[in-house]
Formats: structure tokens, sequence, C-alpha cells
């Protein structure tokens, strides 16, 4: 499973609040693996536990983005943790476009813990689950108030 998606955010020229300010509220990804192309115009910020703050990721030309998605965290046992990162509306008046590919792996691929990243004398943190299960409860959680 993979898709790739246009992303445009343009914030109008009346301000509505602090929350306009937020172009996609702060998340993790799904799936395993993102990648990204950036405009020049930035926006993309990650999260830093360690400081307890928001990272701008500075647009770089011909350069890609690679966040880590929640399959690749319960694949790895937490070892690798996904990336929470949100997106700040650019500037009045200004559209920014980024273009994300997401990878959720093979469909019927059976995704259990790597053996080599479970700590000798632990268990798996979680069971093994079919990637498509796996992200057909990450959207029903997600959408279930949509109903």
């Amino acid at each position: 499973l993979a898709h790739v998606k246009l992303a445009h955010y343009y914030r109008p020229d009346e301000e509505r609040g602090e929350d306009t300010n937020i172009g996609v509220s702060p998340h993790t990804d799904w799936g395993a693996i993102t990648i990204l192309l950036q405009d020049s115009v930035g926006g993309l910020e990650v999260f830093d536990q360690s400081s307890d703050e928001w990272i701008k990721v500075m647009p770089t030309p011909d350069a890609f983005v690679v966040n880590l998605g929640d399959l690749l965290a319960r694949w790895t046992n937490d070892r690798y943790k996904s990336t929470k990162h949100r997106v700040i509306s650019p500037p009045i008046g200004v559209h920014r476009y980024s273009i994300p590919f997401f990878s959720q792996g093979y469909p019927d691929y059976m995704v259990k813990v790597i053996p080599s990243c479970v700590v000798e004398g632990e268990q798996a943190k979680y069971p093994p689950i079919r990637a498509e299960d796996y992200l057909k409860t990450k959207f029903e959680s997600t959408y279930r108030m949509i109903r």
C-alpha cells in the first residue's frame, strides 16, 4: 500500500485567530515511511521529545525529508519512534506545496516485531498483524466519529 498526495497550504488574507497558523495539527504518520518533497516556503516542524520543543525543518533544494511512521515503530518494537510533526501555514497570501509519498507495505504482509529489536529477556510489545488490517484499525479509530 502506498500513495502520493499533493498538499497545498494557503492562509487567506484575513486572520481568524491563532488557530489559522496551523496547516496540519500535530500527528504521526500511520505507515512505515513517508518521503516528502517540500517547496522553498517551509512550514514543516518536528517535535523534539528531549527538549519538548518544535523544530523547523528548513527546506533544502533537491532534498527529501524522511519521516518514520507508526507501523515502522511497531515493526521495530519502538526502537525507532514515529516522527511527530505538524505544518505551520505559510504567511498570508503565500501558497505552499509539498508532495508526500506514504509507504505502508504490502497489504498481506504479516508485520511482526523484528527479532533483533527485542531486548534479551523481554517480549515483543505488539502481536503480529497484517499491514492492511493495521491500517484499517487506524482509519476506523480516526474516522469513527464521522460515521
